[in-house]
């Protein structure tokens, strides 16, 4: 019996039966998931996103797979490869893209037993059973698989580590029952809810308990959230907004998190709204991509809380607000404490526009930026683009480029006020 668990590497096979999770499968798999794309040769049969053979008895119910196959053997599927007679699949999906020889299908390569309210995403391909009985087994476009409420038979939660599905909307919040909303990620495990993060779904995921202490467990590579794996057509939701603050801890442990890719209006960033409570630290984000309206940052879009020992490296932020917008290369609005942290890469906004805050209002110490600034209308500094009355900068330098076609425009500071 697995349950609960879940892989994220790329696996490589020689030979028959090989899955992202499971090889070989002939006892009970639930509430599982596999992201890694699986790599099969020639000759080689029986390969799965999820599992490669799920043999006679074998049953998987609740499981998804996103990483896909990719070669030239048969029986290639995206979430398992051979469903043998006696064997059953429920309540599953599969959105990787499948490439083999014969028999290939997106969610099952060649099917003997029995499939139930399962789906895969038709933008990839016609075909979701390569062969055998396809019944049970639903396509769904891209934007379907979107909508909660295409998922039949599907359980839906906001409680982590509920036997259940989480999904994420475009706002934050999170659906607690099927919905005809689209959302911003198709339907992920409560499950894989932790307070140790692995993996990009565990990153987003940070939104079910706002008041909680993360750790990164090793570096995170999230370059699914550019519009692949559950964010498909879609890109990472910033954690904490306006109305549910984050007020928690996440501790990076020297940690970094690379090709992170964030969208939204206001208050954007991996975090985009931290309280007073809120404790950041020693965290990188390294070639990501930010883009919002208001309050625009690669860490943290309005920071209240306290940040130390954290950088966003060779990442692009683009702010798009008329006015008092506030971007920045590792926080758009700083109404906390900074300590120790630095920016580099490039920053792109209209007004309040920071190589490392945009608009800061209470403190920032021994940290710096090299961010090289575009088109600034008014307020760009190398370092913060406003600086409050309230506000204090100390032991802090900037280099890079400050450039814009508006006023007040300076090295260190745009606006001193």
């Amino acid at each position: 019996n697995i349950r609960a668990s879940y892989a994220i590497g790329t696996v490589a096979g020689r030979g028959n039966k090989v899955g992202g999770l499971v090889g070989s499968n002939a006892g009970t798999i639930s509430y599982s998931n596999a992201v890694g794309k699986v790599n099969i040769g020639q000759a080689d049969a029986d390969a799965g996103g999820l599992v490669g053979s799920n043999e006679t008895g074998g049953n998987i119910s609740n499981t998804y797979a996103t990483g896909g196959v990719s070669g030239n053997g048969s029986n290639a599927g995206g979430l398992v490869g051979s469903n043998k007679t006696g064997a059953i699949i429920a309540d599953s999906y599969a959105t990787g893209d499948v490439i083999g020889s014969t028999a290939v299908g997106e969610l099952v390569g060649n099917n003997n037993g029995t499939i139930t309210d399962s789906y895969w995403n038709l933008g990839l391909s016609q075909t979701g059973v390569g062969q055998g009985a396809a019944a049970g087994a639903t396509g769904l476009t891209a934007d379907q698989m979107l909508v909660s409420s295409n998922f039949m038979n599907f359980t839906f939660t906001a409680t982590p580590g509920a036997a259940g599905w989480v999904v994420v909307n475009t706002d934050g919040s999170l659906q607690t029952a099927a919905s005809s909303t689209a959302a911003a990620t198709t339907p992920m495990l409560a499950s894989e809810y932790s307070t140790t993060i692995y993996d990009g779904h565990q990153l987003q995921l940070m939104i079910m308990k706002l008041d909680a202490d993360f750790t990164l467990g090793g570096d995170v590579d999230a370059t699914g959230t550019s519009g692949r794996d559950v964010w498909t057509g879609s890109k990472f939701v910033p954690v904490g907004n306006l109305t549910n603050k984050f007020t928690g801890s996440f501790d990076g442990a020297g940690h970094n998190i690379s090709n992170l890719n964030v969208k939204g209006t206001d208050n954007v960033g991996l975090f985009g709204y931290t309280d007073t409570t809120a404790v950041i630290e020693d965290v990188g984000l390294v070639s990501g991509v930010v883009t919002g309206v208001n309050t625009v940052g690669t860490l943290v879009g309005l920071n209240s809380g306290n940040i130390s020992g954290s950088y966003a490296e060779n990442t692009n932020v683009t702010g798009m607000g008329s006015s008092v917008s506030g971007s920045g290369g590792l926080v758009g609005n700083n109404a906390g404490t900074i300590v120790g942290s630095y920016a580099t890469g490039v920053v792109t906004g209209m007004e309040d526009v920071g190589g490392l805050v945009g608009i800061n209002q209470k403190n920032i110490s021994s940290s710096y930026a090299f961010v090289n600034m575009n088109d600034a209308i008014s307020k760009a500094g190398g370092l913060v683009g406003t600086n409050n009355s309230t506000a204090t900068i100390t032991t802090s330098y900037a280099g890079g480029t400050v450039a814009g076609s508006g006023n007040i425009a300076g090295g260190l500071v745009g606006s001193n006020a």
